[in-house]
């Protein structure tokens, strides 16, 4: 055993003698003496820049047992399987005693662990350093108008579909951050959006175990009691809440006025089909119409037994029901 193992170190060291590329490397294992003098070996043979060489044959090799020529009979290259690619996996002790010290041990097993990550030789091993997660919220993406009260749907994009995030909102343009709910799946039903109104919301979604998160454009909610509505023209928004009416300007959504007259809550209004004119129907039994320029009242309509939940516009603009 000792006579094969001297043979195999003397044949490495006059392989790359011979070569004189020191920057060659070649490496021996699964050395066969079974049926020695006659001996099998597998080799792996890279260049100076890391390539496998496999074009060799019995020529370039010179074998020596103490000092004695031997011949080399045989020397096969078959074409190198592609590389598999391959799964490493870092684990960090948490214990109490990681939280030691001036610098706390777990800052630098963080510290390592990314500088192994970073070192990682893409191109030459199958190693991939980790994609950064680019959360980023869907909907709502900015400009939308909700109504105050109402359902919509917060959806987000970027990180796996069973990731965990936390949701919150702002009506402050991101002051002051409001808990909403934790939710997976990329997407998640936000039922009976809070008062009060406001026109600087935001949403913002964040990763439960990480720091990444994303927050959305601006847009707007309204304080809303049952009903709201467009003019025929888009300019205006009507509202209604308790038994006030408000109009407001569909750009700015400043108040342009108020109407007030019904002694209990309205359940719906419509616009005429010219927006001149405003129906409104509500608890109090009564239908009434309002001049939408000025605000003013045109008639009142009576005689129902109970309290009105609907008022439409015929297309004309003639009849109402």
């Amino acid at each position: 055993m000792k006579r094969i193992i001297r043979c195999m170190a003397i044949t490495i060291l006059l392989i790359l003698a011979k070569s004189n590329i020191y920057s060659q490397t070649l490496s021996l294992f699964d050395l066969d003496a079974s049926n020695f003098p006659m001996m099998k070996a597998k080799i792996y043979a890279f260049d100076k820049d890391g390539k496998q060489i496999n074009n060799l044959s019995p020529t370039d090799f010179e074998l020596k047992e103490n000092g004695v020529v031997r011949n080399v009979t045989l020397v096969s290259c078959p074409t190198p399987k592609p590389p598999e690619a391959l799964s490493s996996v870092l684990v960090m002790d948490v214990s109490g005693s990681m939280g030691w010290g001036s610098m706390p041990n777990i800052n630098l097993a963080k510290a390592a662990a990314q500088a192994w990550v970073e070192g990682l030789p893409l191109g030459k091993s199958e190693g991939k350093k980790p994609q950064k997660a680019t959360l980023k919220v869907v909907h709502p993406n900015g400009g939308e108008l909700f109504v105050v009260g109402s359902d919509t749907l917060i959806t987000w994009e970027g990180i796996a579909k069973e990731e965990l995030v936390k949701l919150e909102y702002s009506i402050d343009k991101g002051k002051s951050w409001k808990y909403i709910d934790t939710a997976r799946g990329l997407t998640y039903k936000w039922r009976n959006v809070p008062r009060p109104a406001s026109k600087d919301c935001l949403v913002r979604v964040k990763q439960i175990k990480g720091t990444s998160g994303n927050e959305n454009l601006l847009w707007t909610t309204l304080a809303l009691g049952n009903d709201v509505k467009w003019s025929p023209d888009g300019s205006m928004i009507a509202t209604c809440g308790g038994n006030i009416i408000t109009i407001l300007d569909a750009s700015s959504l400043d108040t342009i006025r108020t109407l007030t007259g019904h002694s209990d809550y309205i359940e719906s209004i419509s616009f005429s089909p010219d927006g001149q004119t405003l129906a409104s129907g509500s608890r109090d039994n009564t239908i009434k119409l309002w001049r939408v320029s000025d605000g003013s009242e045109i008639r009142t309509l009576k005689g129902h037994s109970d309290y009105i939940e609907s008022v439409s516009f015929s297309p004309d603009g003639q009849t109402l029901a």
